[in-house]
């Protein structure tokens, strides 16, 4: 599992970021303050509190494009 991070600014942020996540073989997690949804759900990340910072956890292997382009988003990184 990768967890890491993130801040999604704008609208586009959102959806370039499921995009993203769409390419994971495994399951993504964005965990907001009280919710946890399906990082491949675009409802579901717009139905989080966009002003926080988001934890993200990628569960199975994450491509090494999706990793480079994540870059854009993270604000820290653990890797467990």
């Amino acid at each position: 599992m990768i967890e890491t991070t993130i801040k999604l600014n704008t609208p586009k942020d959102v959806t370039e970021f499921v995009k993203l996540a769409s390419k994971c073989s495994g399951e993504v997690y964005v965990c907001g303050r009280r919710y946890i949804v399906n990082g491949k759900s675009l409802p579901g990340i717009f139905s989080l509190d966009l002003s926080e910072k988001l934890r993200v956890e990628f569960h199975g292997n994450v491509p090494s494009e999706v990793k480079e382009s994540m870059k854009n988003y993270i604000v820290s990184e653990v890797v467990n």
